[in-house]
């Protein structure tokens, strides 16, 4: 599955001084670089969960990995801090890379996952409102959506995560195994 993804090409572009690219799991990493964040592309039924960012706008949900938490914990705090959203069966997809001009790249772990409940937002959310879109309505509304991010959708939405069936969630509960088991993507 991992060489599969990693065949997928996705393009390069500039986000002002740093250039972006998104690497699927399995593809080449630099081999020197740092890891400060990591994302969390949420799905409720068909769409994601975005959440409008202060000086940014509507983006997934996302942002720091703060020391001592791996990047998955980063994404389930960030997802309950941006959005309000408790993410089920986190699926490690890739990395966004990150370079800044004659700078060490930045890599950012990028989840999928199904959403196991939305909160209502309490005081102190680090966003301005969430918001579920659609494929279409993330290109019209996505903070600053260029052919890389629409590129990594395309590759996001046609490996979204299914529910499980009924009888799926039986056999996990009565195996005493764990209901946040990773799902493979088709």
């Amino acid at each position: 599955m991992a060489a599969a993804l990693a065949k997928e090409k996705f393009p390069a572009v500039w986000w002002g001084s740093t250039r972006a690219e998104f690497v699927p799991r399995g593809g080449s990493l630099p081999s020197e670089c740092t890891r400060s964040a990591a994302l969390l592309f949420a799905f409720h039924e068909d769409r994601l969960v975005t959440a409008d960012i202060e000086g940014r706008g509507w983006c997934i949900l996302g942002g720091h990995i703060e020391e001592g938490e791996t990047p998955r914990q980063a994404v389930i705090r960030e997802a309950m801090e941006e959005g309000g959203v408790k993410p089920d069966r986190l699926v490690h997809i890739g990395w966004y890379v990150l370079t800044p001009q004659g700078g060490i790249p930045d890599v950012v772990p990028s989840y999928v996952a199904r959403v196991a409940s939305i909160t209502t937002r309490p005081q102190g959310f680090e966003s301005n409102g969430v918001a579920l879109m659609s494929r279409d309505e993330l290109r019209e509304r996505y903070y600053r959506y260029d052919e890389l991010l629409d590129s990594v959708f395309t590759y996001v939405f046609s490996r979204q995560p299914k529910p499980p069936f009924a009888q799926e969630a039986a056999t996990i509960t009565a195996s005493g195994a764990s209901p946040t088991l990773a799902v493979e993507l088709p």
